[in-house]
């Protein structure tokens, strides 16, 4: 029984790996660089409400209860400076999140493999 538990648990752990790989590398491969060609009140809008957007119950379950905590500059309508908001948040963003993806999609990797020998150790 207890054989069968690490198995699934190693399963589960690479399911979520992959599925924060797959959602930071989409972030980087397209939603930032579509939102690079914006002005700056799509870009503080639509990250904003992408930020609301992604806490939900799903979100929580493949992060594994991490919380993501934003710095929420204000309503788009009643920020002077939406340039200087989006230069604070953008390429920091931006780096951060290559580095989320590449390290998940290293995780994704570790896993994939400790899968593999795992299977390796419990074929009879």
């Amino acid at each position: 029984m207890l054989e069968w538990v690490r198995g699934a648990t190693l399963v589960a752990a690479t399911i979520t790996a992959g599925l924060m790989a797959g959602l930071l590398y989409a972030y980087a491969c397209s939603v930032m660089i579509g939102l690079s060609r914006t002005d700056d009140r799509t870009f503080v809008d639509v990250m904003q409400r992408i930020n609301l957007a992604i806490v939900n119950g799903w979100f929580f379950v493949t992060f594994f209860g991490a919380l993501v905590f934003t710095a929420a500059a204000g309503d788009p309508d009643r920020i002077t400076d939406l340039a200087a908001v989006r230069e604070r948040f953008e390429a920091t963003w931006v780096r951060w999140n290559i580095a989320r993806a590449v390290a998940s999609t290293a995780a994704l990797g570790c896993l994939s493999w400790a899968l593999v020998l795992y299977g390796r150790l419990v074929q009879p």
